[in-house]
């Protein structure tokens, strides 16, 4: 017997699950065949696009190639034809704008025909006819100034060819001199390289000299007179005061006096001025000399440094030798155009000699003649075009009628082909549509072979690592068997199986108390993430999923795949409500009873249950507190 009494219970579904990775997938083959590789093993960590396993393919690589290339063949002829196309259109575009043009051009010329011509256009021609009379007179000028100068003069046209004879064979004599010196070996040009390279350098050192002596100049002459200055301009002094002396005090000649006191006199002015400090003239002369040396040192410094380049002094030589080697075949280049030159003036000349004594004179008064030609045909052509504006003959308007009508009839063609471009019916717009729909054609012949060869292949879908491997090379499998596991460990959660009468108790974000088995007396907080449901693979089936997945807060744990995980998910808690053990609840036909004794007989007395826990069975109505029940041992 027990009482019944008031209390807590706690309703809660308690089951087993185990850390699962959250992101994982059975991979295999979308299509049947015999394996050829398995590139993995459980345990190994792959990244996304990686090919874990192959089927042996058999033609299909090939099939795979022949259509890539057949599909990029297409392609490129796709191409090159919409770039056709898209020429044609602009040519006929610009074609029919030219046509406008000119049709609206002829028709405007046959008007002004019929009407006396244009104001603007007769003005033209008056212009043009003006300006082709002055260049004819200008060209007579200047073949009469040519003839006068005996253009057609056998003795000047000789002299002249003679004169570009000698300058032929002097041209040729230097050519074959260059020639005669052959060009330089390597070892001699790294020879003329070495003394070239030696130069600059002495011309560094000796820019580098003067340099250092113009400012020491500089440094005297600001420092000006300096001590040793002053001593020397004493000594020489001293000596032309004795010499005078001397010479004043003597018996020598008048003449030998006065020079000696002309040499003291100047002595004493070079004391002097010896003692005096430098002028501004002098200072500003010493610093040009410093900026002077200072440049031409630089500049000394720069060409040997481009010399010298970036590598040793050999290597300078041996690049020198070769610049060395191309200076001679410059020079021979020269030295052969000038020749060349040479002679053909020397044969224009010969030339000039054979026309003169023709009686055609020389090349240039043949050249003057022609303009000369030139400027009476222009004459003509201009004053026959005013006329043709003044007074047209018949037979010039009706070609006129006929120019217009040609570009009427033109401009509608032109026209019509812009239309045709612009409603896509061109011939050109047909064979583009032809070439895009083999494009198209050979694009899914090769999309149908990439998905058989996707289909032969299993390739990781994320990261992660390989958790099981099922066959080997040379095993035949069925399309859609699972080969191999691939799980992400980024993030684990906890799977189990709930019983289905406890489902309907579960809901999203429920919260849940996760003990692991490896961390024994810690509890881990989660919330449900997904209840079991029926979801469609990839294959096109319904499958179930019978789990319930939770997201748990694991937080430094080292928790791994598989490990144990004990869940508890409360329902619902009630305090203060008459309690009763779940061995007293007896259900017959879905009605409770429980049992007790009244009046020395024992009886069943109905009940209403409500929350459980474990142990504990809330009674809702059919007992009070203290009543005395039978319970199961």
């Amino acid at each position: 017997m027990t009482d019944v009494k008031k209390g807590l219970v706690e309703e809660a579904i308690r089951s087993t699950g185990r850390l699962e990775a959250d992101k994982r997938e059975d991979l295999f083959f979308r299509a049947p065949g015999r394996i050829k590789d398995i590139a993995v093993r459980q345990g190994d960590l792959v990244k996304t696009g990686q090919i874990l396993a192959e089927l042996e393919l058999g033609g299909l690589e090939s099939q795979v190639a022949d259509a890539k290339k057949a599909f990029e063949t297409t392609d490129l002829r796709v191409k090159s034809a919409e770039s056709a196309l898209s020429a044609a259109r602009s040519a006929a575009t610009q074609a029919w704008l030219l046509a406008e043009n000119d049709a609206i051009f002829r028709n405007q010329s046959l008007k002004d025909l019929q009407n006396g011509g244009n104001p603007a256009d007769v003005g033209l021609a008056e212009a043009a006819v003006a300006k082709a009379s002055i260049a004819l007179i200008d060209a007579q000028r200047k073949y009469d100034s040519l003839i006068a100068a005996g253009a057609l003069s056998d003795k000047a046209a000789s002299s002249t060819a003679a004169q570009m004879e000698a300058n032929r064979v002097k041209a040729a004599q230097e050519t074959e001199g260059i020639r005669a010196r052959k060009k330089p070996s390597l070892e001699s040009a790294k020879v003329e390289a070495s003394k070239r390279l030696t130069e600059l350098e002495s011309a560094r050192d000796e820019a580098l000299t003067a340099f250092y002596e113009s400012e020491k100049s500089l440094e005297d002459t600001l420092n000006q007179p300096t001590a040793s200055a002053k001593r020397d301009a004493e000594v020489i002094f001293e000596k032309a005061k004795l010499t005078h002396q001397e010479v004043i005090g003597g018996s020598g000649s008048t003449e030998k006096k006065q020079k000696a006191e002309l040499d003291f006199q100047e002595a004493t002015r070079t004391y002097n001025d010896s003692l005096l400090p430098a002028s501004a003239a002098e200072i500003a002369k010493a610093k040009t000399a410093v900026t002077t040396a200072r440049s031409a040192s630089t500049k000394a410094a720069n060409n040997l440094a481009e010399a010298l380049g970036n590598g040793s002094r050999q290597q300078a030589i041996d690049r020198l030798a070769i610049q060395v080697q191309g200076e001679y075949d410059d020079e021979l280049a020269i030295a052969e155009a000038a020749e060349l030159t040479a002679t053909l003036a020397a044969e224009s000349a010969l030339l000039d000699t054979k026309d003169v004594s023709a009686g055609l004179g020389t090349a240039e008064l043949q050249k003057v003649r022609y303009g000369l030609n030139e400027a009476r045909a222009t004459l003509s052509k201009t004053k026959e075009q005013l006329r043709k504006l003044n007074s047209p003959t018949e037979d010039e308007l009706q070609v006129a009628k006929n120019l217009a009508l040609a570009a009427e009839t033109k401009r509608k063609d032109t026209k019509q082909k812009v239309e045709q471009y612009e409603s896509k019916t061109s011939s050109k717009d047909m064979d583009l549509i032809i070439l895009r729909n083999s494009r198209d054609q050979a694009r899914i012949k090769l999309e149908r072979f990439q998905e058989q060869e996707f289909e032969n292949q299993i390739i990781a879908p994320f990261d992660g690592e390989i958790t099981f491997v099922q066959g080997k090379a040379g095993d035949q499998v069925a399309a859609y068997k699972e080969i191999i596991g691939l799980a992400d460990q980024g993030k684990l959660v906890v799977e189990a199986l709930i019983a289905e009468v406890d489902q309907p108790s579960l809901s999203v974000g429920q919260a849940v108390e996760v003990v692991l088995d490896a961390f024994p007396g810690q509890t881990f907080e989660g919330k449900v993430a997904s209840l079991p449901r029926n979801i469609v693979s990839s294959t096109g089936q319904s499958v179930k999923v019978p789990e319930t997945k939770f997201n748990v807060d694991l937080g430094t744990a080292p928790a791994e795949l598989g490990m144990l995980a004990r869940l508890k998910i409360t329902i619902e808690v009630k305090d203060n409500v008459l309690l009763v053990p779940i061995s007293a609840v007896r259900t017959v036909n879905r009605r409770e009873f429980v049992e007790t004794v009244i009046d020395g007989q024992r009886r069943s007395l109905p009940v209403t249950t409500g929350i459980r826990s474990d142990l504990d069975v809330e009674i809702v109505n059919g007992l009070e507190e203290g009543m005395s029940i039978f319970a199961a041992p």
